[in-house]
């Protein structure tokens, strides 16, 4: 199976909640792309600030369609058949569980290709760098 994209399969999440765990100028770029299709979307930015342009921070943040969460890492991506949320931890607060109906992580330091995680079973993100295991379909 191919690693879907944003900007070709965003329409698969219409009107649902997806996530976007990054903090780069890609990762908010899709992000604003996807308030085009999703009813909401969370950014998860795993350090206390966002490293996007001042421009593009300036747009996500005032976007009625996206709720930032800062200091927030993605611990786990949860479903059985498919996507069903994520498991965070907030800087200093407990781990929570969102549901999600899609999850897009921007975590591979220079790397373009954003990766799709699509959970067939409790697992958790690939590090920085890595891609997801092969089992997973991707």
């Amino acid at each position: 199976m191919a690693v879907p994209f944003p900007t070709d399969d965003g329409a698969f999440f219409r009107g649902q909640s997806v996530a976007v765990a990054g903090n780069n100028d890609e990762a908010v770029e899709e992000v604003l792309f996807l308030t085009r299709l999703a009813h909401r979307v969370h950014l998860l930015v795993p350090p206390p600030e966002l490293k996007a342009s001042p421009d593009l921070a300036a747009e996500v943040s005032q976007h009625s369609r996206v709720e930032i969460h800062m200091a927030t890492r993605l611990r786990e991506v949860i479903g059985e058949q498919q996507v069903e949320g994520v498991r965070v931890v907030p800087r200093g607060g407990e781990e929570q569980m969102m549901p999600m109906a899609g999850v897009f992580i921007y975590l591979q330091g220079g790397n373009q290709s954003p990766t799709f995680w699509t959970a067939t079973s409790r697992r958790r993100p690939p590090r920085a760098g890595l891609s997801p295991p092969s089992e997973m379909g991707t």
